[in-house]
């Protein structure tokens, strides 16, 4: 069994009825119940759906906070775990509308190829910017491509400056780490 269908496995679990029943009427016994039982598939499939750490503990966190505001309104035990679950498909797909990629994998891949000094392959490149977390892709575009200053980065991504620097200077050093580990020098 995949670690994905082990994920969604979990989210069939169910409270006792003691614990739904404190749930629904906002006990923090049954909050916190849920919150055990469910919070490791919660934060998989988030990070599956996302490939970044940080943002999905950002969408459990909102998940949870859904729960909190609406456990009375969910009727039976055996939904709660499908009800987290499209708690966390809306709140990534909600994530994904709100910060839409400023780029295309291809055109990117393109441009580091064309600025390294390594022969690298549009393939290769794509793999490599892949393999990044959403955030780190963004900086990256925003600076190689279309030549902005961490400051402005900043700005429209409502960072500090400091933290675009380290989020790009770490971005480009996992993809030389890739690089060198394909062979590349």
């Amino acid at each position: 069994m995949t670690k994905q269908q082990n994920t969604l496995k979990g989210f069939a679990k169910h409270l006792s009825e003691f614990e739904f029943n404190a749930l629904i009427k906002g006990k923090h016994l049954g909050f916190t119940a849920a919150y055990k039982m469910y919070s490791h598939c919660v934060f998989s499939l988030a990070w599956y759906l996302t490939k970044d750490h940080g943002l999905a503990e950002d969408i459990m966190q909102k998940t949870f906070e859904k729960l909190l505001q609406n456990s009375s309104t969910i009727k039976q035990r055996e939904t709660l775990g499908g009800w987290l679950k499209q708690c966390v498909i809306n709140e990534t797909a909600s994530w994904f509308r709100k910060h839409p990629q400023l780029y295309t994998i291809s055109e990117l891949s393109e441009e580091l190829s064309n600025t390294s000094e390594l022969p690298i392959t549009t393939t290769l490149a794509t793999g490599c910017l892949n393999q990044l977390p959403i955030h780190a892709k963004n900086v990256i575009y925003q600076h190689v491509v279309l030549g902005e200053k961490h400051s402005e980065i900043a700005l429209k991504m409502g960072i500090e400056a400091d933290h675009s620097r380290q989020i790009y200077h770490r971005a480009v050093k996992q993809i030389r780490q890739w690089l060198l580990a394909k062979g590349l020098k």
